[in-house]
């Protein structure tokens, strides 16, 4: 199956952390935390998926650091992912994204070509969802307004409002080499968040990765 050590050894790297390769649609393992993944990304790469994080003084409570949890930071502006007139910007980025992925699949499969359309399909669902996360997104000028994002949780009021969030999970990754934090966290996309499939995170999880290392 495989050409030579490195490409074993990327593999070995899916199978590791998802339990398979996500955009070919293997079975993701029964014990994968995509959220767990997430925070150990962002900790490892500083590269957010849903959440950015950053822990700063409290700008209310200056005695105090408090880990502040915000939007992530798009790969293109927001404009062109919400305004019609870029549409073919969203095109590229597809066939950017797809073209990463079956180079990767070209590392690691004897006959990738068989998995085109498979591959494809998940760089439209990355696409499809950072879309979805620019339309849940505050717009720049918004994002100006530093009092309106300052909303404090405890981490039980922060789960109450996002039950959909695995936050033990995502916090524990992120904060597994700090101390205890408060919570400063963000309240605009609940909604969004539930409607998302383990699959489909773990495939963009996947893509920020694949550009952050050299498999």
């Amino acid at each position: 199956m495989f050409k030579n050590s490195f490409q074993k050894d990327s593999y070995g790297k899916c199978l590791h952390r998802f339990g398979g390769i996500p955009f070919l649609n293997h079975t993701l393992k029964e014990d994968f935390d995509v959220f767990a993944a997430m925070g150990e990304v962002e900790q490892n790469h500083a590269m957010g998926t849903l959440f950015s994080a950053m822990v700063s003084v409290d700008y209310k409570k200056i005695k105090q650091n408090s880990l502040f949890l915000s939007q992530p930071r798009l790969p293109m502006p927001r404009e062109f992912y919400v305004l019609p007139q870029f549409t073919m910007k969203l095109k590229k980025r597809g066939l950017q994204i797809a073209d990463v992925l079956k180079k990767f699949a070209e590392k690691i499969l004897e006959e990738p070509d068989k998995y085109r359309d498979m591959i494809e399909k998940a760089a439209q669902d990355v696409v499809e969802l950072e879309r979805r996360i620019a339309l849940a997104s505050w717009a720049d000028a918004e994002m100006r307004n530093y009092a309106q994002q300052y909303n404090p949780y405890d981490l039980p009021t922060l789960k109450k409002a996002y039950p959909s969030v695995k936050w033990e999970s995502y916090l524990r990754s992120l904060l597994s080499t700090v101390g205890p934090v408060d919570f400063s966290g963000p309240h605009k996309r609940r909604k969004f968040i539930r409607q998302i499939s383990a699959h489909n995170l773990a495939t963009v999880v996947f893509w920020v990765v694949e550009c952050s290392l050299q498999w």
